[in-house]
């Protein structure tokens, strides 16, 4: 692993300090608000408020692609994630 590799710990940390936020997509600047939970993120875009749920393993997976890729295209993760673009 790289040096300052985002691992799923160090991922669950920082993500624990904007639970509840409202937040924005880099590109498009969607909002949506983020809910850490014991078994995963819940994700919420205010558009829509439908709440949907990706699991730590997801998650993980999602990481993986970024270390390997380094891309923050969404496109690049629509096998691994819900509604990427």
């Amino acid at each position: 692993m790289a040096h300052g590799s985002m691992t799923l710990t160090r991922y669950k940390t920082l993500v624990t300090t904007l639970d509840g936020q409202l937040l924005q997509t880099m590109k498009q600047r969607r909002q949506f608000r983020l809910h850490v939970l014991e078994t995963g993120l819940a994700i919420a875009p205010s558009s829509s408020g439908k709440q949907r749920f990706l699991a730590w393993s997801a998650v993980a997976r999602v990481l993986g692609r970024f270390e390997q890729t380094g891309s923050s295209a969404p496109v690049d993760y629509r096998d691994l994630t819900f509604d990427a673009s």
